[in-house]
């Protein structure tokens, strides 16, 4: 028998490459298959919002844009998300004092640091976004980069 898969946090951006075809999809989806995916809160509302983007901007069809937007419905029944409770948004708050993250990529890297500490693990951070990663590193998470290939 196999072990549970080890927690994961996947950052928005990386969830969003499992359903639009872009840079770094295929190794988005090899991470995701199989992945115990923990993530935000903010990622349904984030991934919802990239979604429209790419609609808007003529990048999918309107059915591609409802059809994910399910897909990711279904899927996220799966997920393991963090709450965006005072805690993590006073971590996330710190965070963009002194670094050069972005505020939701903050709330992102102290949901992950949160979550990492009640695991008692070294969690894998998986972020397409070099500023958000190198924040994740500063914070003592595993940071895997999906890139484009």
């Amino acid at each position: 028998m196999n072990p549970p898969p080890v927690p994961t946090y996947f950052d928005t951006s990386v969830l969003v490459k499992r359903y639009i075809e872009e840079p770094g999809s295929a190794q988005a989806r090899r991470l995701l298959d199989g992945a115990h995916v923990c993530t935000s809160a903010i990622s349904r509302v984030e991934a919802a919002s990239a979604f429209r983007r790419k609609y808007k901007m003529g990048e999918i069809t309107e059915a591609d844009f409802k059809e994910f937007l399910e897909r990711f419905r279904k899927d996220r029944e799966l997920f393991e998300f963090v709450a965006a409770t005072d805690e993590i948004l006073e971590r996330a708050e710190e965070m963009v004092a002194r670094s050069a993250v972005r505020s939701l990529d903050a709330v992102h890297v102290a949901s992950a640091a949160f979550l990492q500490e009640a695991a008692g693990i070294r969690l894998p951070f998986i972020t397409a976004d070099d500023r958000q990663g190198e924040a994740a590193g500063a914070a003592g998470l595993k940071v895997i980069f999906v890139r484009a290939r």
